[in-house]
């Protein structure tokens, strides 16, 4: 039992808040996933990656999914084309 509350602490200080990661899109068409992947805002957020931080890579991840949605639907926007889905995902607030 004593050896049980020693490690309690230890094992509370590995507990961290991951963050959730975004659903990557689901992106159809060629030319605007093309697009969305060579954006240089997708490109910006992939620099940011820490390998050794497993928390920094989900948010990291998490951040490339939204900004390659985003690209995408401003793609689709621009060549008047549809697009998927209904309601805009919930973005998180920092």
């Amino acid at each position: 039992m004593k050896r049980l509350l020693l490690l309690t602490p230890l094992l509370m200080a590995g507990c961290t808040g991951l963050v959730p990661i975004a659903a990557p899109p689901l992106m159809s068409d060629e030319e605007c996933r093309a697009e969305a992947t060579r954006a240089r805002d997708v490109r910006i957020v992939s620099r940011e990656a820490n390998f050794e931080n497993y928390a920094n890579m989900r948010q990291i991840q998490s951040d490339r999914n939204v900004a390659l949605r985003e690209v995408y639907d401003t793609c689709m926007r621009a060549h008047g084309r549809a697009i998927s889905g209904g309601v805009e995902p919930i973005r998180r607030i920092d």
